[in-house]
């Protein structure tokens, strides 16, 4: 309690209290997947994306739009995105992304004619998470 009154900006004791809660009704699995996942969503680190499960994702985003697209070589971010259903039509799409409103992997993409990288723009998991905006996320499984 005297971090809390010391800094209460920190909410080191909600956090502690979370941390317990959670360890007691999911484990220590559960907890360290709680971890995971905070730190992807709010950590504001791409890479924390590459070190959740595939299921985490699934999970996580669930009620996401999820396709299954094939990867070709020489697939652009515009391409994708107009595959994956993230915009109606390749005007506002372009619009958007040179505006910084799309983030692939939680990064964000100013160039519609970016080609996709694995590694960087796929996860290891052969998964992209893709968000227009702050709120609309879309899942894309990627079939190799």
């Amino acid at each position: 309690m005297e971090k809390h009154w010391s800094k209460p900006e920190s909410r080191h004791a909600q956090l502690k209290l979370a941390e317990k809660v959670t360890l007691l009704v999911h484990g220590e699995e559960g907890l360290e997947s709680a971890h995971r996942t905070t730190e992807a969503l709010f950590g504001n680190q791409p890479e924390a994306l590459a070190k959740m499960s595939t299921n985490e994702i699934e999970v996580v985003f669930k009620s996401a739009p999820s396709t299954s697209l094939l990867l070709e070589p020489g697939t652009s971010v515009l391409t994708m995105a107009l595959k994956a259903g993230c915009f109606a039509d390749e005007r506002d799409a372009r619009r958007i992304i040179e505006a910084g409103g799309f983030y692939i992997n939680l990064a964000r993409v100013n160039n519609p004619d970016l080609i996709l990288i694995p590694g960087a723009h796929i996860l290891s998991n052969g998964l992209t998470v893709a968000r227009v905006g702050k709120k609309n996320y879309y899942l894309i499984k990627w079939l190799m």
